[in-house]
């Protein structure tokens, strides 16, 4: 598609734009039928008088108003679908544009919804694309035919993945390819995610595959160590499974003490230390072609999404097999009950907190 737009990189082209439904414009075309209403009944009441004179002057600026603006949002209200990224540009008042973007290779789910006789007769609804940066969701409220939105992203996150794979991340791509049977059953998962990778890809971008490289080494390494598998890696995320809590929570304690060791500064004096977070839950899950689906999947995105720097976080589910069994040197420390973005029940937040590991906040030990 040859289009344009403020802010398209180098290189990157838009796949697909979307807008909202022209029913979405149906309130304010109720608005103009009940103003033209008063003014017909004006006629009516008062017929050719001063006072339906000025019903009438105020129809003529409010109505043509009410248009322009419902057209001005509709229009400037859109999603860009590029072969990098999914932008959401919400035109929310006449002078307030928020946006939203999401790099393809951190699409972790996409699903929709068609809710009402309206949507479903007229074929438009909801498509809810989460990501595994957890920092990021997109809702595409209002899009028409959202089954074919959904597929489109879904193929165009499955091309990313394998384009950042094989240009950025070739450690993690090997890793993945020749990882051995995953485990079944209950499974204890552990996502990592490198800490404000964004600025600095856009600061760094002739170190960051240098340091994507050097991370995904390190972490090859412990995970099979560990006796854990690479089942998935979306962006900077990496998603093991453990067949138990010990072995995923001493692999995250040992990643976190060897990332601060890691001196990041030889591949440029100016790049600040990499820090990574880490999820772990123990949870089913049922395995396709390699790969984990359902809850406990998502589950472990959302608990790694609170975490700061350093963090290591994990569930209930998680602290309650592990409690009796930390590594040297590691505490457990109570943060509470959380909410988990985008999942209808909450989950109580323990983090393990490592000797030697700075920045840890005061919160209660469990």
């Amino acid at each position: 598609m040859e289009a344009f737009f403020d802010g398209q990189r180098d290189h990157e082209e838009i796949v697909a734009l979307w807008r909202r439904h022209p029913w979405t414009l149906a309130k304010p075309a109720l608005g103009v039928v009940l103003l033209t209403l008063v003014v017909v009944a004006s006629f009516r009441v008062f017929g050719a008088s001063l006072v339906t004179s000025l019903v009438v002057g105020l129809w003529l600026i409010i109505v043509p108003a009410i248009i322009a603006y419902a057209w001005y949002r509709w229009w400037n209200d859109l999603y860009l679908l590029t072969n990098e990224r999914l932008i959401d540009i919400d035109q929310r008042t006449l002078f307030h544009r928020a946006v939203a973007e999401a790099p393809l290779e951190h699409v972790q789910d996409v699903s929709f919804e068609t809710r009402g006789v309206l949507p479903t007769l007229l074929n438009f609804g909801t498509v809810l694309v989460q990501t595994a940066s957890v920092t990021t969701e997109i809702d595409m409220v209002g899009v028409t035919d959202p089954q074919a939105v959904q597929q489109t992203i879904l193929r165009a996150a499955d091309q990313a993945r394998r384009a950042y794979r094989t240009t950025v991340r070739p450690e993690a791509s090997r890793l993945t390819e020749s990882a051995g049977q995953v485990p079944e059953g209950t499974i204890t998962f552990l996502m990592s995610d490198i800490v404000g990778s964004s600025p600095l890809w856009e600061a760094f971008a002739t170190v960051m595959p240098a340091v994507i490289a050097e991370h995904d080494r390190e972490l090859a390494a412990i995970i099979t160590r560990h006796h854990g598998v690479v089942f998935k890696t979306m962006g900077d995320s990496v998603c093991a499974a453990f067949e138990t809590p010990a072995a995923a929570v001493t692999a995250a304690v040992e990643l976190q003490r060897r990332v601060q060791k890691i001196r990041w500064s030889v591949l440029d004096p100016a790049l600040p230390p990499i820090r990574v977070r880490v999820g772990v839950h123990s949870g089913a899950a049922t395995v396709r072609g390699g790969d984990y689906l359902g809850p406990a999947v998502n589950r472990t995105a959302r608990i790694a999404a609170l975490g700061q720097p350093q963090d290591i976080l994990l569930s209930e589910a998680a602290k309650t097999l592990v409690q009796d069994s930390l590594p040297a040197g590691v505490r457990l420390l109570d943060r509470g009950r959380k909410k988990l973005k985008g999942l209808a029940r909450p989950e109580h937040i323990y983090q393990l907190a490592v000797d030697e590991l700075s920045d840890l906040r005061k919160v209660r030990p469990a």
